[in-house]
This record gives structure tokens, C-alpha cells and sequence, in this order.
């Protein structure tokens, strides 16, 4: 799994469904370009971003990346939503080229968590988010730069989706 790491950006709403709050921040997920995640140098392209827009749509919010017995687990791995949901992606689309998104993350939940994503959304205060991504990583040509320069190794293609983590006080790997 590929993780790859941005800033939450922009005004927190308040939005009450199904009987639930929720706070509501715009998100950045992917930007393309060459990005340091925790596989190295990759290459994300903008075609391959914008194909991936969909499988955004309803993955977890969780507070870290998910593990178990001390290795990298899915979101979905049984006691990972207890033990660290706050909510959901939603409304993912290309803006500018970047693949965005609208976080919704239950108030209640987010609350008792982690009172810190809590908080910091109440009060606009940027968090690093990190995507958990499966990606197909394609070997590159030696030499292989992109557009502005960066040089990487692999093109990352065909991604999955798995979860949204929030860094409350770490910094990600593309900060």
C-alpha cells in the first residue's frame, strides 16, 4: 500500500445528516506529479489520477494508518473503525488538476477518537491527511523525469483506494 501525504486546506462547515454532525473540510488527496510517499519517488500521472476519482467516494477517515500486530492493515481490517473511523471521503473530483475532495467527519466520533482532529477542525487548523492507495507501480525508463524535473523510478498506475489516515501530530512523507 502507497501513502502519500497533503494538507487539509480551506473553511470547515457544519452539515447535520441522518440525524448526525458532521464537520465538512475540502480536502487535497493527489496532485500529480513525483511524490515521496513510502514507496519512494513515484510518479503519479494525471490521466492515472483522473481515472481514479470514483473509488474515492465513501473511503474511511481514520485517524494513522491502520495496522495490526504492528503491520500495515486495510481500513476494513476487523476493529480498525472502531478503534479509529471518523468518518468518510466524499465528493471527489479533479480541480485544477489536483484530485479534491470534501472530508465528512462525524463530530461524535471524531470527538472521541482523537479530540485533537476534533479540535483542529473546529478551530481551521491545518492536519496532514495521507492517502492509503494500492498502486500498480510500472517500472520507468533510467533517467525518467517529469514534467518539472523530479526524477523517479516507477509510474504509479491502477489505484485502489483503501482509506483516508489524518496525522494529527506527524508530518507525511509529501508535507
Amino acid at each position: 500500500m502507497e501513502t502519500l501525504t497533503l494538507n487539509r486546506v480551506g473553511r470547515v462547515r457544519k452539515v447535520r445528516e441522518g440525524g448526525r454532525d458532521y464537520l465538512v473540510a475540502p480536502l487535497t488527496l493527489i496532485v500529480p506529479g513525483v511524490l515521496n510517499g513510502s514507496r519512494g519517488a513515484l510518479y503519479y500521472p494525471p490521466e492515472q489520477i483522473a481515472n481514479s476519482v470514483k473509488i474515492w467516494n465513501g473511503c474511511p477517515l481514520v485517524v494513522y494508518h491502520p495496522t495490526h500486530n504492528g503491520k500495515n492493515v486495510s481500513a476494513r481490517h476487523p476493529g480498525v473503525w472502531d478503534r479509529s473511523g471518523v468518518g468518510q471521503v466524499r465528493n471527489p473530483r479533479i480541480s485544477k488538476g489536483k484530485l479534491v475532495a470534501e472530508g465528512w467527519f462525524d463530530a461524535e466520533r471524531a470527538r472521541r477518537v482523537d479530540p485533537r482532529v476534533y479540535n483542529a477542525l473546529m478551530n481551521n487548523e491545518r492536519m496532514e491527511i495521507s492517502t492509503g492507495l494500492y498502486t500498480v507501480n510500472v517500472p520507468a525508463p533510467a533517467g525518467s523525469v517529469c514534467p518539472v524535473g523530479r526524477p523517479y523510478t516507477h509510474v504509479a498506475t491502477d489505484y485502489r483506494a483503501d482509506h483516508l489516515a489524518i496525522l494529527p501530530d506527524q508530518v507525511g512523507a509529501c508535507s
